[in-house]
């Protein structure tokens, strides 16, 4: 038996030898960063026993789940490591972000499942987070929220951490608004609205909203902003964060107004970012993008503008090409999308 270090969290972890070559070993938390817990904690669960019982054939690493330390991790633990194994597992690290921030809503919602093992989770504790009364969160993201705990919780029961929970009728569509069951549609800011924010903010957020509104960028674009992408003299070059696609957009008034007059507002800085402290805050998924979102929504509704998001000025930028009489593939290209479909659902009258 070894004891190793998580490079990411400084947890520590059994490591105990099997005996199979297809798995040689399998690894244990011990829920502490301190050398001498771990000690401690590995005696008091006979790891050394156990690790000879395993390499013997007379233990499956689900009994060693049960039997050692892994029925003592809390929900909150076996929810980092599954996360943490997606990675190892080379998932995407957009998806793996995206599992985390789910974990992280769902312990903000039903605060008691932190320090609970998984062995005593239930379909309420599950059913209070997909069903919670919350008028701005969709059918769509709910579906979505519940598989990312759905296969959390098929993982507790692959390594023996639960029994299992049925979760197939926990989302209760009947609990849901109207508007929540219909898809959302994204509108426009008018170009009012879009002066109307610009003549009411400074710093990040007038330069974030005057970029985005002339060049059409994400959220995430604005804020990882490079001075690379000023590298080409009268363009500007995006790198897209959700779809990694390369886009080259003119600075000029017709395509993009407005922005060559807001980049130069823009102070430098030595770092490679444009809006470094933003960029550095956007990274963290679970609560830097969310509390960007909620700040917008505070300002929009300091200045009585309704029903609009950060991601419409993608809209608006979108549908003001069209208007121009850019093609539908013009458009496409500028947005940076993969299809024309997706493009047209961006273009409104």
């Amino acid at each position: 038996m070894k004891l190793t270090v998580h490079p990411t969290n400084g947890r520590i972890y059994a490591r105990l030898k099997t005996g199979d070559p297809a798995r040689p070993y399998v690894r244990m938390t011990l829920g502490t960063k301190s050398a001498e817990e771990a000690r401690a904690k590995a005696k008091e669960a006979n790891l050394g026993k156990i690790e000879a019982a395993l390499q013997a054939g007379q233990l499956s690493t689900q009994a060693i789940a049960r039997l050692t330390v892994g029925h003592k991790l809390t929900t909150e633990q076996a929810f980092t490591e599954w996360c943490d194994r997606g990675a190892r597992r080379n998932d995407a690290p957009s998806t793996t972000a995206k599992n985390r921030a789910v974990g992280e809503q769902w312990f903000r919602c039903v605060p008691a499942i932190r320090s609970l093992p998984p062995m005593s989770l239930t379909e309420d504790h599950v059913s209070a987070f997909v069903n919670r009364e919350d008028a701005a969160v969709g059918a769509a993201t709910r579906r979505r929220q519940l598989s990312v705990v759905r296969m959390f919780l098929r993982s507790c029961v692959d390594t023996g951490l639960s029994r299992g929970i049925d979760t197939r009728r926990i989302l209760n569509h009947r609990a849901l608004s109207h508007a929540q069951l219909e898809p959302k549609q994204v509108q426009p800011f008018t170009a009012e609205e879009v002066q109307t924010i610009l003549a009411n903010t400074e710093g990040w957020w007038r330069w974030a909203v005057g970029i985005a509104n002339a060049a059409g960028l994400r959220l995430g674009d604005v804020c990882t902003l490079e001075h690379a992408a000023l590298s080409l003299p009268g363009h500007i070059i995006i790198h897209t964060h959700k779809r990694n696609r390369r886009v080259c957009l003119p600075v000029n008034e017709e395509i993009t107004p407005g922005l060559a007059a807001i980049l130069a507002e823009v102070p430098p800085s030595e770092s490679s970012y444009l809006f470094p402290e933003e960029a550095e805050q956007y990274a963290d998924v679970a609560a830097g993008r969310s509390k960007f979102s909620m700040q917008f929504n505070r300002l929009l509704a300091s200045l009585e503008i309704h029903g609009r998001s950060f991601h419409s000025l993608r809209h608006t930028a979108i549908s003001r090409w069209a208007a121009q009489g850019f093609s539908l593939d013009q458009c496409r290209d500028y947005a940076g999308h993969s299809s024309e479909k997706t493009t047209t659902g961006y273009i409104h009258p």
